[in-house]
C-alpha cells in the first residue's frame, strides 16, 4: 500500500515538473516578444542603425510568432505535441545563439524571425501538453494564460537588467540555455 502511494506521489511529482517546464516555455516565448525593448538604444549604437529600423527586432519576432501560430494550428493535430515542443525549443535556442552573435541588423532580424517560428511551435504544442499534465480540477488554459501574462510582464524587466549589467547580447545568451 505504501509503495502504491509512493508511485502515485512520484507520478504527481513528474507530472508537476512537466507542467512547470511547459509553463516556463510558454512564459519564455511571451517574454521574448518584449525583452529587447530596453536594449534598442544599444542595438542602434552597436549595429549602426536607426531607432526606426531597430524596431524590426521586436516586430519580426512578433510577426513570425503570429504567422507561425496560424500556420502551425492548421496541421497541429497531425503533429506530436511533444515533438513539436522539443522542435520549437531547439529552434528557439539555436536562434537565440544566432541573435547573440549577429553582427548586423539584418542578421539579427532574420534570427528573430526564426526565434518567432520556434516560439510559435512552443505555443501551439504547449496547451495540449498542459492538458495532459494538469491535475484533476486544474484548468490548463488558466495555467497557460498565467504563464503568458507572467512572461509578458517579466520580459522588459529581465531585458533591462541584462542590458544594464552586460549588453544587449546577454539577453539572447541567457535565453539559449533556458530552452
Amino acid at each position: 500500500m505504501a509503495a502504491a502511494g509512493a508511485l502515485k506521489g512520484a507520478a504527481w511529482s513528474s507530472q508537476s515538473w512537466r507542467n512547470r517546464s511547459i509553463r516556463f516555455a510558454v512564459g519564455l516565448a511571451f517574454a521574448d516578444a518584449s525583452i529587447v525593448v530596453l536594449a534598442l538604444p544599444q542595438i542602434v549604437g552597436e549595429l549602426n542603425t536607426t531607432i526606426s529600423h531597430s524596431t524590426w527586432v521586436i516586430m519580426s519576432y512578433n510577426l513570425a510568432l503570429i504567422a507561425g501560430v496560424v500556420a502551425f494550428l492548421a496541421f497541429a493535430r497531425q503533429l506530436s505535441s511533444r515533438r513539436a515542443l522539443l522542435a520549437g525549443l531547439t529552434l528557439f535556442g539555436l536562434a537565440s545563439i544566432g541573435c547573440a552573435v549577429a553582427d548586423s541588423l539584418e542578421t539579427l532580424v532574420a534570427a528573430r524571425c526564426v526565434q518567432g517560428a520556434g516560439g510559435a511551435l512552443v505555443l501551439c504544442a504547449s496547451l495540449p501538453l498542459l492538458a495532459g499534465a494538469s491535475r484533476p480540477g486544474e484548468s490548463p488554459t488558466a495555467g497557460w494564460a498565467a504563464a503568458a501574462a507572467i512572461g509578458a510582464a517579466v520580459g522588459p524587466a529581465a531585458g533591462g537588467l541584462l542590458t544594464q549589467a552586460f549588453d544587449w547580447r546577454a539577453i539572447f545568451v541567457a535565453q539559449a540555455p533556458a530552452t
